[in-house]
């Protein structure tokens, strides 16, 4: 009985030594998805850790959400962002396909110039960034 219950035990370390040694595990964190939440003078790995207790940032929420559909050349969008620290920047990435039509503070109103997707990008006083794409097929 002592030794099944000894090799059991063995069994549980060695499982767990096992697990240890995976490819990954010395890694670490992925900070790929925490470009947005970077604070200005901060390096990756002190933005990550100050991820954890954002109760002194105010994140920017975008609305109508983190995408849109626009299907016809001229059709615009209404964009307000809720959160963040004023004064707010807006941008898009193509402006081939679309611009920023007019906008003030928290509201942009987004215009469809051609089909192709983009993403309207809104940026507060502080760095932090909201993102919306917009589908324009």
């Amino acid at each position: 009985m002592k030794v099944s219950s000894w090799l059991r035990c063995a069994a549980c370390v060695l499982f767990v030594c096992s697990l240890m040694a995976l490819p990954g595990c010395e890694k670490g964190p992925d900070t790929d998805e925490l470009t947005s939440y970077n604070f200005p003078g901060q390096d990756e790995w002190s933005s990550f850790f100050t991820r954890t207790s954002l109760s002194n940032t105010k994140l920017i929420i975008i609305s109508p959400g983190s995408s849109a559909s626009l299907s016809s050349d001229g059709e615009t969008l209404a964009i307000q962002a809720s959160g963040g620290t004023a004064p707010f920047s807006w941008s898009v990435n193509d402006i081939s396909v679309g611009t920023i039509a007019e906008h003030s503070g928290r509201n942009a109103v987004y215009k469809r110039n051609a089909a192709g997707d983009n993403v309207v990008v809104v940026k507060d006083k502080n760095g932090n960034e909201a993102y919306c794409t917009i589908s324009q097929p």
